[in-house]
């Protein structure tokens, strides 16, 4: 019996539920904003989904953080922020940790904004 408390346990205090997977196309998109690898980093599908569902999952738990704390930001810039604010927000958000491209630091997971995006 003692060793079935373990598993048990452990499932209780971590959950069951996985990281969600972010949607992409074929072609390296997100949304509207499509990437390509930078040189020196393989245009893979993969890592391109490791990445992109890591960048969405930071940015989604800062996301529900604004929500949760909507009230408070509101009284501090004198006037409701609509969620439609924070989904921007989110979304460069997810834009800057692959590539750095909003702080001008260097690229961030190896992928550069597309020409045409």
């Amino acid at each position: 019996m003692k060793f079935y408390a373990a598993p048990v346990i452990t499932l209780l205090i971590s959950g069951c539920t996985t990281p969600q997977q972010t949607p992409i196309s074929g072609d390296f998109s997100y949304e509207d904003v499509r990437f390509v690898a930078v040189a020196g980093t393989a245009q893979n599908p993969v890592k391109f989904q490791h990445d992109i569902t890591e960048c969405h999952n930071m940015a989604q738990l800062q996301y529900e953080s604004d929500i949760k704390n909507s009230e408070k930001l509101a009284k501090i810039y004198g006037q409701p922020i609509s969620p439609e604010v924070f989904a921007k927000k989110r979304k460069a958000q997810v834009i800057n940790c692959m590539t750095k491209h909003l702080t001008g630091e260097k690229a961030g997971k190896g992928w550069s904004l597309a020409k045409d995006s």
